[in-house]
């Protein structure tokens, strides 16, 4: 497993001021960083498009484009919404700050930069976006496998909220495109005789905090029927 998901990563630098650009470049290529400039709005959002960068840092007041409306338009792009950016200037106001954070930023940082408290939180948030990543290409991955597999998933808060997999869904034969399946949608797919078997199951399981199994039928909506077999488990609460 790479320790440094952060090292050779691209880093999008957009700004006016050639000075910044310059001692910005500098500082994330001593850091093993690949840095593209750009010195405007229209240029950044062009090497955005070109350069797939890892991370932006991106300056608020700039002529023609503010930094607000290039965060945006990086959040409305392909790619663009998972992006950290970081919003850079030289005001120290909360308001600044509220835009910049409503406009999309990850973080915003103050002009003038002291680069070892910078350095460190462009590697946090780096790290953090590739952990993103790898979640996501694993959840992926995950719903591949279990499509090929036809296995269904669902889970079931202490809160009482639910989610089902699509995999679940075309199992019981159901379209969720027009409006999203609840606990009730599958209560009404499973075989009226085993509702109570299902419903034992879980509370087993709730109750001794071990997995357990069952067999149930359910209905689709062309009335045949499926014999499913359920596993059931508590997953462990988030820290």
């Amino acid at each position: 497993m790479d320790e440094q998901p952060h090292k050779g990563a691209r880093v999008l630098v957009i700004d006016d001021d050639a000075a910044v650009r310059r001692s910005l470049v500098r500082g994330l290529e001593r850091d093993g960083l690949e840095a593209v400039a750009a010195s405007g709005g229209e240029a950044g959002l062009a090497s955005f498009d070109e350069a797939a960068p890892q991370l932006v840092l991106l300056d608020v007041q700039m002529p023609g484009q503010s930094g607000f409306e290039v965060c945006r338009s990086i959040r409305a792009r392909p790619g663009g919404a998972e992006v950290p950016v970081v919003m850079m200037t030289g005001m120290d106001d909360t308001a600044a700050i509220q835009e910049a954070y409503e406009a999309g930023a990850t973080d915003f940082v103050t002009k003038p930069l002291p680069w070892l408290i910078l350095s460190h939180r462009l590697r946090y948030l780096l790290r953090a976006a590739h952990t993103l990543r790898e979640l996501r290409a694993s959840e992926e991955r995950l719903a591949t496998a279990q499509n090929l597999a036809s296995i269904g998933s669902w889970e079931l808060d202490m809160d009482g909220s639910f989610r089902g997999s699509q995999v679940l869904w075309e199992i019981l034969g159901l379209d969720d495109s027009t409006e999203a399946p609840t606990l009730a949608t599958l209560g009404q797919c499973i075989h009226p005789d085993d509702l109570d078997t299902l419903r034992e199951a879980v509370r087993h399981c709730r109750e001794s905090g071990r997995p357990t199994r069952c067999d149930h039928r359910v209905i689709r909506p062309d009335g045949a029927e499926r014999m499913l077999h359920c596993q059931i488990h508590m997953a462990a609460a988030p820290d």
